[in-house]
């Protein structure tokens, strides 16, 4: 797996640890392409939702030498997006709990109020415990019920702080929930410009090793030339041998060859030449020797020089 999915993953795994990573090969390296399936599964403070999956292909193309590597990189965008979903979630889960105090907060108002209806029953029947003196079990049993409204009142004061406690708490889930999603963008932006500067060191020793290729190739084109042109040196010698010492109507020294035109290496002798026309390529050399007398009749001298055309044949099928 390449280096940089790695980097993504690990930078996704820092930003919440609530984010799980499942990983599916969909074909093995190394083939022309390989489908990565990532999938993410967001947690909230009650609730699990589906995995959402995301799927990146690598490529790499090979043509003519040169390496050509192309793939979408994961750049820790999902990362960021999937802290950022956690974050959404985890408010709203804030929101819900202040509805619920809200709505306990309402709950113990109204036991308030029915408490304060109780309390001028009570009153009533005070007074009319008063009237009836003589009654004096109402009277106990009025007493028990006061003090359970003063248990009630208890209940009810420590209800109203332990809603306090839990807006504090809230208010400092969401405070560190924006630490975090600050501290990941920094780490988002400080993870892309290491991956950035990595491709391009890539890219600059890809050209390296093409630059590298195309040397060693003009070299092995230069040593087939340097061979065609002793090809030429021992057919020239073998035609000295076979006709004689003939002078060409321009001498001109052989210079190292700089490019793959033979003919700009190494001139024609006037030997090869039919009529008025001279022969441009070496293979219209080869159609001019054609001219000579069959094997059978020819000398040794000319049996040397058609064995030396047969090498320049070779030669020439190597280039």
């Amino acid at each position: 797996m390449p280096s940089f999915i790695n980097k993504a993953l690990r930078s996704a795994k820092k930003a919440s640890h609530a984010v799980g990573f499942v990983l599916g090969l969909k074909n093995t390296f190394p083939t022309p392409a390989v489908s990565v399936t990532v999938s993410v599964q967001r947690t909230s403070l009650y609730s699990t939702t589906a995995a959402t999956k995301y799927e990146y292909v690598y490529k790499y193309e090979e043509d003519d030498n040169v390496v050509d590597n192309k793939w979408s990189v994961i750049t820790g965008t999902q990362s960021l997006m999937a802290a950022a979903t956690i974050i959404e979630a985890r408010e709203k889960a804030i929101g819900r709990a202040m509805d619920n105090i809200r709505k306990g907060e309402v709950a113990v108002c109204r036991g308030m109020a029915h408490i304060k209806a109780r309390e001028k029953v009570i009153g009533r029947i005070f007074a009319s415990a008063r009237e009836c003196e003589r009654d004096v079990e109402i009277r106990e049993k009025a007493l028990e019920i006061r003090e359970k409204i003063a248990k009630a009142r208890e209940r009810a004061s420590k209800c109203t702080e332990v809603s306090v406690e839990i807006r504090e708490r809230a208010v400092e889930t969401h405070t560190k929930a924006a630490k975090r999603a600050v501290t990941s963008v920094k780490a988002h932006k400080k993870a892309t410009r290491e991956k950035a500067l990595e491709a391009h060191k890539e890219a600059v020793k890809a050209r390296e090793k093409t630059v590298e290729r195309t040397i060693a190739y003009v070299k092995k084109h230069e040593k087939v030339v340097y061979r065609v042109m002793a090809c030429f040196g021992e057919c020239e010698e073998a035609a000295e041998r076979t006709f004689g010492r003939i002078e060409p109507a321009s001498s001109t020294a052989v210079q190292p060859a700089e490019s793959a035109d033979i003919n700009s290496v190494m001139p024609v002798p006037d030997v090869f030449q039919a009529s008025d026309v001279s022969p441009n390529t070496p293979e219209e050399i080869l159609g001019s020797l054609d001219t000579f007398a069959p094997i059978e009749n020819m000398t040794e001298r000319s049996k040397q020089a058609h064995q030396t055309r047969a090498r320049l044949e070779m030669a020439l099928e190597a280039l």
